[in-house]
């Protein structure tokens, strides 16, 4: 899941919500767990392996990047039944809610099948769109949906006033959903004073996916000038910092200087139905 709009990180997040990346690392996260891989079917085990983790946990604010990093190396090499019976006991904990629920979702990003999905998908159409704890299953749904579970994101992210809790998953919906994206972040530039995110991670985040910033301003050059102009001036800020390699410089100075190509690709369309009439 991503960071909410406004994050002082500037990285786009990949995992869940609440974790800050810049937090010291904790290397009793990466000690083997007590549990053994063999054990991994038995739901008593599992829950003592999960127990233990836990307690390594807590203590550690903002350590949750670490635990998210071990259990995605862990639940991948799990053999089938161990890694089947791991998924259900994380999907069994993340739709009640119960203890670890945003790590248990947050490893389901990469580790979800079908099954799970669909669960997921049921778990948040009981949630209301302005109840926090709707970030979690969005941000699976996000990373791992199908086109049966695109509805539900268009309800929560295309609605015409900005929802506070959208801003936590913005990052998300990128690269699986880079239509509904660049829509949801352009809504939050154009709908939030610029006081607010100038010289955050909002825009800066850009500089690690400059694809993404193509998008951004194909997309807001057509329908939103000046806020373009506002991102715009944000990035070349960022530009004259040493915050980024030159190799991130560079690909960012091409994404804003090239011509839009929404407007070459109308231009095309203009000149060949022009041309097929005479």
């Amino acid at each position: 899941m991503g960071f909410r709009c406004g994050q002082q990180s500037s990285q786009p997040a990949t995992t869940s919500v609440g974790f800050d990346r810049k937090a010291t690392r904790n290397p009793q996260l990466h000690i083997v767990p007590s549990v053994r891989r063999k054990n991994m079917t038995d739901r008593n085990d599992i829950e003592i392996w999960w127990t233990d983790l836990l307690k390594k946990y807590q203590g550690y604010m903002g350590s949750g990047y670490d635990l998210i990093e071990y259990l995605d190396k862990f639940v991948g090499t799990l053999d089938q039944a161990d890694r089947q019976t791991t998924i259900e006991f994380l999907i069994d904990k993340a739709i009640n809610f119960t203890d670890g629920y945003a790590i248990a979702f947050s490893t389901l990003e990469k580790h979800c099948n079908e099954t799970c999905l669909d669960k997921i998908y049921k778990c948040a159409q009981t949630i209301d769109f302005n109840d926090e704890k709707i970030i979690y299953p969005i941000g699976v749904l996000c990373k791992q949906g199908s086109d049966k579970h695109r509805k539900l994101l268009d309800e929560f992210f295309t609605a015409e006033k900005l929802n506070e809790l959208e801003t936590f998953v913005h990052w998300s919906l990128y690269p699986k959903y880079p239509d509904l994206f660049i829509r949801t972040y352009a809504k939050y530039l154009r709908l939030t004073d610029y006081n607010q995110w100038t010289g955050s991670g909002v825009t800066q985040s850009f500089m690690y996916e400059p694809a993404a910033l193509g998008l951004l301003k194909d997309h807001l050059e057509q329908k939103d000038k000046k806020t373009w102009d506002y991102v715009l001036k944000d990035i070349k800020n960022a530009l004259t910092t040493d915050i980024w390699t030159e190799k991130q410089k560079t690909e960012v100075r091409k994404i804003i200087s090239a011509p839009n190509k929404r407007y070459k690709t109308l231009g095309f369309k203009w000149l060949f139905k022009h041309f097929s009439t005479h």
